[in-house]
C-alpha cells in the first residue's frame, strides 16, 4: 500500500487507473463489447466488462487487449495458467505497452481471487 501511494504521489499511477483498481469499471458504453467466447480464462461476465473498459479507457496500455485475447486465446490460456503478468511475456507486445501496475489489473481480470483488498 505504501509503495502505490508514493507511485500515485509520483504520478506513476494515475488517479483513473487506481479508481479502476479499487473499484471496477466505471461508466462506459457496453453496446461495443463483444460477446464473451473466452469464458475459459475470462470466466465472469464483471471479469469481461472489466477487460472491456481497460481497452476503451485505459486505452494508452490496453487499446487492442480485447481483440488480442479473442484472437489469441491460446497464448493468454497459457500465461492465465501460470499466473504470473509480471515475470512472463505477454502476448501481442503488450509487455512494453502495459506497466507493471497495469499487469496487476490484468490479474484481476483473469484471476481476480489473487488480489486481495
Amino acid at each position: 500500500m505504501i509503495s502505490t501511494t508514493i507511485m500515485r504521489n509520483q504520478n506513476l499511477i494515475s488517479e483513473h487507473v487506481w479508481n479502476t483498481f479499487l473499484k471496477g469499471p466505471g461508466i462506459f458504453d457496453v453496446k461495443k463489447m463483444p460477446e464473451n467466447t473466452v469464458k475459459k480464462i475470462v470466466k465472469s461476465d464483471a471479469q469481461f466488462k472489466l477487460l472491456n473498459y481497460l481497452d476503451q479507457k485505459i486505452a494508452d496500455q490496453f487499446s487492442g487487449i480485447v481483440k488480442s485475447v479473442l484472437e489469441n486465446t491460446a497464448s493468454w490460456q497459457k500465461l492465465v495458467t501460470k499466473g504470473d503478468f509480471l515475470h512472463n511475456k505477454l502476448p501481442d507486445d503488450f509487455t512494453e505497452k502495459i506497466s507493471d501496475f497495469g499487469k496487476l489489473l490484468l490479474n484481476k481480470v483473469f484471476s481476480p481471487e489473487s488480489v486481495l483488498m
